[in-house]
């Protein structure tokens, strides 16, 4: 793996080939995550490849409704699942149940899904998003065998349309972002993580942030960063979550370790991880992540 920086860029430096990601034991991991937010609805939509497993899913949320629905694929040893190795590569997979394709290009990335979900409601998806003015980069290192890197991705304008059950959601660059996960590695056997990530307009352009917790313990290293008007901020500061792990529904907080600043959101929508499952907060008593494990 080669790590190169003679400038600052938009996007990582780094290719991430199948010799690097040789698991020990099934250990190595891939995979891209988008996460789409706009006033009526949000979607998250990845291709995992876990080397012993991958999984596919398109979850999708009406927010004036609070109607759910999730379509996942699980195939063994991630069998016809596309995944490249750098961030701008395109990905794909397609089944009878589900198809996902992510392609990058000048105007930016275009996510195309469709699926069907229980009771034969059809679900599909055609966005274009924005290239990424800057990103946060890093490769955390748990040993000379085990790494993870990842680009992490915020404060994307998305355009283009959802159209769910004969409804048809329109996006559009004002209100409509994107947030990024791409992550390639060689994972410790047993891992928990607090992940979460936005976007959001407020009053002078777009702003973002990616916040973690759990796996990079202990390296020295964060993936914690805020997007402010297209500039990044990387803070090497740990953040605490502090939630319910019995009612993960209840309000978070997110605290920086090293001072007394306590970072909330203020009105905007953020994924909530727990293992492969999401919930969705709107308003700011709503804005941090369960637990990820692998």
């Amino acid at each position: 793996m080669a790590v190169c920086f003679p400038k600052r860029l938009a996007g990582p430096v780094i290719r991430c080939t199948t010799a690097n990601l040789a698991g020990i034991g099934f250990a190595g991991k891939k995979w891209n995550f988008w996460f789409i937010t706009a006033p009526e609805c949000v979607m998250s939509i990845a291709m995992v490849n876990l080397d012993y497993a991958g999984i596919v899913f398109v979850h999708f949320i009406d927010l004036t409704t609070g109607e759910t629905a999730d379509s996942a694929v699980t195939v063994p040893f991630g069998a016809g699942i596309r995944l490249g190795a750098t961030v701008d590569e395109p990905c794909h997979f397609a089944s009878r149940k589900l198809f996902v394709s992510f392609q990058s290009g000048a105007s930016g990335t275009s996510v195309e899904a469709t699926a069907i979900y229980p009771g034969d409601k059809p679900l599909s998806l055609d966005v274009v998003i924005d290239p990424p003015a800057e990103s946060l980069n890093v490769v955390i290192p748990w040993s000379a065998e085990r790494f993870q890197f990842t680009s992490k991705q915020t404060a994307r304008p998305v355009h283009g349309t959802i159209a769910y059950n004969g409804k048809t959601y329109l996006l559009d660059r004002q209100n409509a972002f994107a947030s990024l996960d791409f992550g390639r590695g060689v994972w410790p056997y047993h891992t928990r993580w607090n992940w979460t990530t936005c976007s959001f307009r407020h009053a002078e352009g777009v702003a973002g942030f990616n916040f973690g917790r759990g796996w990079t313990d202990g390296t020295g290293m964060t993936e914690n960063g805020m997007m402010i008007d297209g500039v990044l901020y990387k803070l090497s500061e740990q953040i605490r979550f502090s939630y319910d792990p019995d009612d993960r529904m209840l309000p978070w907080t997110l605290a920086s370790e090293e001072s007394s600043a306590v970072c909330r959101t203020p009105y905007l929508y953020t994924t909530l991880c727990s293992n492969r499952a999401q919930k969705f907060g709107v308003g700011a008593d709503h804005s941090a992540s369960s637990n990820r494990s692998i």
